[in-house]
């Protein structure tokens, strides 16, 4: 349990307690807007003209001490009801940041003189978000967003908010992290592969015993899920830029001998 502000024994936001739930990510939620859109879709919170007009008793929650909002923005769910985003309306998103599931799977088969290994690798049940140069605009990030964001010509199939360089807007999710930026994550990696053949006697020149012709691989493919938001190896760490140095792809071809 975790209490971040209390008065005379009273938690004053409510939404900070966290009691039986599982270390992970903490965030607004995010909701979509009128009928015809979905939860997390990237749309208009209300026209910038209309701001000053938003209260308790309307539909759309104001952002607290933070910049206009305008059309292409991200909407929120205002969680208690009191007319604006702030920290009382965090709750707990996704899953832990720790896998509850890892699998690894080893085959081999063996057929004459012929060998072939593959080890399989995988994690289930996580929760990824990056944020910084990993998905933020103008920031170096490993993806092409401005592709994919908000414009009004864009606005029925955009996958990202407008383009701002104002790293602190509702859009950010370095300052507003919500389940728009977190992924239930999940990966199948091949992680080795390697395919070899026995040389027969016969063919050993000089007085060499055995011989040993191989290929092998390493990281060769990854199945995830996280390449729908983020350009980056499912093992990095959450709620980081994900700027880890990348798995390396290697194939390797050698020749062993014994004499």
């Amino acid at each position: 349990m975790t209490v971040l502000d209390v008065v005379d024994g009273v938690a004053q936001h409510p939404l900070d307690l966290r009691l039986g739930e599982h270390l992970g990510p903490d965030g607004p939620v995010l909701v979509g807007g009128d009928d015809q859109e979905g939860p997390g879709q990237v749309t208009a919170l209300v026209p910038a003209s209309h701001v000053d007009e938003l209260a308790p008793a309307h539909k759309v929650a104001k952002p607290v001490g933070g910049v206009p909002i305008q059309p292409g923005d991200l909407k929120y769910k205002d969680l208690n009801g009191d007319g604006f985003l702030d920290q009382n309306d965090s709750t707990t998103i996704g899953k832990p940041n720790l896998p509850n599931t890892s699998i690894g799977m080893p085959l081999k088969i063996s057929y004459k003189g012929f060998d072939v290994s593959v080890l399989f690798q995988g994690a289930f049940g996580y929760s990824l978000g990056l944020k910084g140069t990993a998905i933020e605009p103008f920031q170096g990030q490993f993806q092409p967003i401005h592709e994919l964001r908000w414009t009004p010509a864009t606005a029925a199939s955009a996958q990202f908010p407008r383009l701002t360089s104002n790293p602190t807007t509702i859009n950010s999710p370095g300052a507003y992290n919500s389940d728009f930026w977190v992924i239930n994550a999940h990966y199948i990696r091949l992680k080795t592969v390697e395919l070899s053949y026995i040389l027969p006697r016969k063919w050993l020149p000089l007085k060499i015993n055995n011989g040993r012709l191989y290929v092998s691989a390493y990281n060769l493919l990854t199945w995830s899920n996280v390449s729908k938001k983020y350009q980056q190896d499912p093992e990095v760490a959450s709620n980081t830029a994900g700027d880890a140095y990348l798995a390396q792809r290697v194939i390797n071809f050698g020749l062993q001998v014994g004499l």
